[in-house]
C-alpha cells in the first residue's frame, strides 16, 4: 500500500478551518485488481469565548487550547468552541465494494482548563447500501 496525504489549516482569531485528504494505492498482487481508496474531511470551528488554536511550527501540529479564564478561577467559565465537520470515506474501487461513508458532525467543546475538556457531538452518518445512523456522543478528556 502506498499512502499519499495532504493537510491544511487556517486560523484567524477565534475561527479555524482545517482539512485533510488521504489516498491509498493498493498493490493486491493481481494484474487486474489494484484498488485505490480515498478519504477527506473539512472542519470549521469557532471559539465563543475568543480563544484561538495556537500552532507549533516545529512540531507541525496545534498545541493545546488555553482558556483565557479557567473554570472556577476568578469566576471563569473555561473556553467554549462550536465545531462542524464533513467527512467522506470511499472504499469502492475495482472488485472491492467496501462502500462509501459520508458523515456530518456538529459539536460543542468545553475546555475547563488547558488539560481538561468535555466534548458533545452529534454525528449523522450515511453508508450507501446500508443506511443512516444518528449518534450522540460525549467524551471527557484529561490530558497531561
Amino acid at each position: 500500500v502506498n499512502l499519499f496525504g495532504a493537510e491544511a489549516a487556517f486560523v484567524y482569531d477565534a475561527f479555524s478551518l482545517q482539512s485533510e485528504f488521504m489516498y491509498s494505492d493498493v498493490n493486491s498482487g493481481s494484474t487486474r485488481n489494484d484498488p485505490n481508496f480515498w478519504a477527506v474531511y473539512v472542519q470549521a470551528s469557532y471559539f465563543l469565548t475568543g480563544e484561538h488554536r495556537a500552532y507549533k511550527k516545529g512540531a507541525g501540529a496545534f498545541s493545546r487550547v488555553r482558556p483565557y479564564h479557567n473554570l472556577g478561577k476568578d469566576g471563569g467559565i473555561g473556553a467554549w468552541e462550536l465545531a462542524l465537520r464533513y467527512s467522506v470515506l470511499d472504499l469502492n474501487d475495482e472488485l472491492v465494494t467496501g462502500g462509501r461513508l459520508d458523515n456530518v458532525s456538529a459539536g460543542i467543546n468545553w475546555y475547563l482548563n488547558p488539560n481538561t475538556r468535555v466534548m458533545f457531538n452529534y454525528v449523522r452518518a450515511d453508508l450507501d447500501t446500508v443506511g443512516d445512523a444518528n449518534s450522540f456522543l460525549m467524551r471527557f478528556q484529561i490530558d497531561f
